[in-house]
């Protein structure tokens, strides 16, 4: 009976963000808070008991405790601690050179990885929506841009379990296993850099530099969910064609 009224509430949202997109074009397909409540005031009390938080930080510092007190913001920044510690004190083999070509290495293919799955994955299927395991992105998409948002647990706990045994097949393959866990904690720190600046980037927190181009991408997906897949610079995303100039163009004051 729970599952199914909260399967239905996730269906009135949906329903709800697509009408709202329907009847403000002007607004780029985004939504805002007001907008929800005048549509529905009813749903906004429902989402907000089942955990979901409108009132986003101000503060970096609140960003910050807003992340780490998230299941999977906590997940995420535990395994990268150990990992770490496990790396520089218990692998029996000292930083060296590999590890230099290692890093940057494993950066890439996080770059490469973060945009095939959030492409195919999270905005694969019809209209731009998610394959049915993580739906949970889609209701991403449905909530007002401006809430705390932080990955699901699941998603966050599946990803670590695939990397794992990968990086458990790479050393039965004979792979040294101080460079793969070098790899593994490279991989655990751009995710702890994602899901971080993804909480800044639907926060208020005033942002300038390379996190105010971070938000400014950010907002250009949300804007156009198959184009600006990855968090950072467009890198991938000029190699791949979702640099949409377009979603540039229609995020200009969508945000205020």
């Amino acid at each position: 009976m729970e599952k199914e009224e909260t399967t239905n509430r996730w269906d009135r949202l949906e329903s709800l963000a697509a009408a709202i997109q329907e009847a403000n074009p002007n607004k780029g397909g985004m939504i805002s808070l007001q907008a929800l409540k005048a549509e529905d005031p009813e749903i906004v009390e429902e989402l907000q008991a089942t955990g979901v938080q409108f009132t986003t930080p101000k503060t970096m510092q609140e960003v910050i405790v807003g992340y780490l007190t998230h299941g999977a913001g906590w997940f995420i920044t535990s395994v990268f601690a150990f990992t770490c510690l496990f790396r520089l004190f218990l692998c029996g083999t000292p930083l060296g050179f590999a590890d230099l070509i290692a890093i940057p290495t494993a950066r890439l293919m996080w770059e490469v990885q973060e945009w095939a799955v959030h492409s195919r994955w999270f905005h694969g299927e019809g209209d731009g929506r998610a394959m049915d395991f993580f739906k949970s992105h889609d209701r991403h998409h449905d909530l007002p841009y401006y809430h705390l948002s932080v990955e699901s647990l699941r998603i966050s706990a599946v990803w670590f379990h695939v990397v794992l045994g990968i990086s458990f097949g790479a050393v039965a393959l004979g792979a040294p296993a101080a460079i793969v866990t070098t790899c593994f904690a490279t991989y655990q720190a751009s995710a702890l850099v994602y899901s971080f600046l993804h909480a800044v980037c639907h926060s208020h927190v005033p942002v300038t530099g390379y996190l105010k181009e971070c938000k400014e991408n950010h907002i250009k997906h949300h804007v156009s969910p198959t184009h600006h897949l990855n968090m950072g610079p467009n890198r991938i995303d000029q190699l791949m064609g979702t640099d949409s100039y377009e979603a540039r163009n229609r995020m200009q004051g969508v945000i205020e």
